[in-house]
């Protein structure tokens, strides 16, 4: 049994984090939450960031896609570069560079 609160799930913000009960439901797992008598939760209210973090116009295209490609799709596949690496006592820190500037212009002839 998989808790969605842990997930960061919410099913009433519809296709706001949409594609991960679809993986994990299609992964074989229930979702499943304690009783609203017991346990609410609340999303901070937001707007768009459109500087910061744009909408994606292939975004409904992608999510239709997670029941095929969700198991080889993720970090394993992901194509980037290091820029810094800090080692702390408990973690290591990862930067990256995700490559959008090369990749975004394939991805969206195949998608949008």
């Amino acid at each position: 049994m998989l808790l969605a609160q842990s997930l960061g799930i919410c099913y009433r913000i519809t296709l706001h984090f949409r594609t991960s009960p679809s993986r994990v439901v299609t992964a074989g797992y229930d979702v499943d939450r304690y009783p609203e008598n017991i346990a609410r939760y609340t999303m901070i209210k937001h707007g768009s960031e459109p500087k910061s973090n744009p909408v994606n116009p292939c975004r409904y295209k992608l999510m239709e896609l997670t029941t095929r490609d969700w198991q080889k799709d993720g970090l394993s596949n992901l194509a980037y570069k290091i820029v810094r690496t800090t080692h702390k006592k408990l973690y290591t820190h990862l930067l990256v560079d995700l490559l959008e500037n090369d990749e975004r212009p394939l991805l969206e002839l195949m998608f949008c």
